[in-house]
């Protein structure tokens, strides 16, 4: 009986190590983008955060760095491109200043450690969602 109970908590595991976990990171809108970043072969220094439009511990340990954040006022003045990482109302909020804002990746994001019973649903999934973008913005 002990000998069932073990193989059971093995193969529950590995099936959780093996599939679960990584289908569910799918969704961890940070470390999807932060591997982009490296993809997309950016410099993480110009990359940064909108003030109050998100922040992603694992977007910060995927690119190991503190990622900086950034106001629109600070965004309207910097003369260089930047990277943001940001919602989609952050997105909004920076094409209604004027400034140009290119869409390099984007990925759908949930707060994983909090799963719920439509999230786990396939067919409410996309309910639960959001949209996280990868931004570069540049002056007019």
């Amino acid at each position: 009986m002990v000998l069932a109970s073990v193989a059971a908590a093995v193969v529950f595991n590995f099936l959780l190590a093996w599939n679960f976990y990584p289908q569910l990171l799918r969704y961890q809108a940070g470390t999807v983008l932060g591997e982009a970043v490296e993809r997309l072969a950016l410099d993480p220094a110009s990359v940064y955060y909108l003030e109050e439009q998100g922040r992603a511990g694992s977007f910060d340990f995927t690119t190991a760095r503190l990622t900086p954040t950034l106001t629109l006022a600070q965004l309207q003045a910097m003369s260089v491109p930047v990277v943001l990482y940001t919602s989609a109302s952050g997105r909004e909020a920076v094409e209604a200043t004027g400034l140009r804002a290119e869409v390099l990746a984007s990925n759908p994001d949930f707060r994983v450690t909090r799963l719920n019973a439509r999230f786990l649903n396939p067919a409410k999934r996309p309910d639960t969602l959001s949209q996280v973008f990868l931004l570069r913005v540049v002056a007019q």
